[in-house]
């Protein structure tokens, strides 16, 4: 439902303050920019759907920016404690099978010495990137648009798949957020059902779409 939430004040609230943190703030459609950015560079590095993500990290817009990644892409965020030691940390990494650990200046240490001790890939965003870590910012530099991201939400069926980009932009143009008949089907759990529906929906409203202003 996040997913569906997310897009709905990005569209209808743009430009008004999403989240304020210290002196950083962020705007509705910015935070769905960013997010989609961040899954789509979280996918290029291998984060996949299901996956699981850590983070050591204090309060702040990294964290909401990763929490709104995962309903773009459907891997699974662990914060993790950062009054735990290094080898519980190292432990929390090994149990749930992180695939990577974002951190930044402020735990870095035990985030470094975690992820080392549980061979798990670091993600760093702070000032001083660690040795062989992957920069946090460097995953915003590829894009998708937000309307052909996979989404979590119970009710959520704007994504295209694969060739379906046609229908990506007709159901952004009817600003649909619902494919009616679809139901609840999530589209990595039945992807050849939902892409009938997907089909059969945009060819009952492609001539509405594409006739001319009265």
């Amino acid at each position: 439902m996040f997913g569906t939430s997310l897009r709905r004040a990005a569209r209808l609230h743009g430009n008004r303050f999403a989240f304020l943190c210290q002196d950083r703030s962020i705007n509705w459609s910015t935070l769905l920019e960013r997010a989609s950015r961040l899954s789509t560079g979280l996918r290029r590095i291998g984060i996949a759907r299901g996956d699981r993500l850590a983070m050591l990290l204090p309060n702040g817009l990294a964290g909401i920016e990763l929490f709104a990644s995962t309903v773009l892409s459907g891997h699974v965020i662990v914060p993790l404690n950062f009054r735990w030691s290094i080898d519980e940390l190292a432990d929390a990494l090994a149990d749930c099978s992180a695939k990577a650990l974002v951190i930044d200046d402020h735990f870095r240490d035990s985030g470094v010495a975690a992820a080392a001790r549980a061979q798990t890939t670091l993600i760093d965003g702070g000032s001083r990137p660690a040795d062989g870590s992957i920069i946090y910012d460097s995953l915003f530099g590829a894009f998708s648009s937000p309307s052909s991201m996979s989404d979590c939400g119970d009710s959520d069926l704007l994504t295209p798949l694969e060739h379906s980009r046609e229908i990506a932009a007709a159901v952004v143009q009817a600003q649909l957020e619902v494919v009616p008949g679809a139901g609840h089907l999530m589209t990595w759990e039945q992807p050849a059902r939902v892409n009938a529906l997907l089909l059969q929906w945009l060819a009952s409203v492609q001539p509405a779409l594409t006739a001319p202003p009265a």
